[in-house]
């Protein structure tokens, strides 16, 4: 939540405009790139949790198979709903993107992956199947 925080004022510092007679700044990337970036990133994060989840005992009983541990039916429902979460995030966009939702929606999909990610580097520490 903290990072959230401090990735929104900075995003909100860097839309501050530059001093007359400052040197330019080379060009930033466009947010609607930058927002594909963090679909990818999220959706490789996701990719990495099924991983390192895969045969161990799973907690969330949406996620756990008929045995209780993560397996293949588990790992398609968890990346179908990621992948359902992109393409809701992308028609929104297309249709309604103003810079302000694209920052957002960018920062949450960076926010989650990097909280899918520790939870991933987690799985793999535990050492039982």
């Amino acid at each position: 939540m903290l990072s959230l925080l401090v990735a929104g004022f900075c995003a909100h510092a860097a839309d501050v405009p530059a001093e007359a007679g400052a040197p330019a700044t080379p060009a930033r990337p466009k947010p609607l790139s930058l927002w594909k970036i963090s679909a990818a990133t999220l959706l490789a994060s996701n990719v990495l949790d099924a991983g390192s989840s895969w045969g161990k005992r799973e907690l969330n009983p949406v996620l756990s198979g008929s045995t209780g541990s993560f397996g293949g039916k588990s790992a398609l429902l968890k990346l179908g709903v990621e992948a359902g979460v992109v393409t809701l995030e992308y028609l929104v966009l297309r249709h309604r993107a103003s810079r302000l939702s694209i920052k957002a929606l960018t920062w949450i999909n960076f926010g989650d992956a990097s909280a899918t990610t520790a939870m991933a580097v987690r799985n793999f520490e535990i050492a039982g199947r």
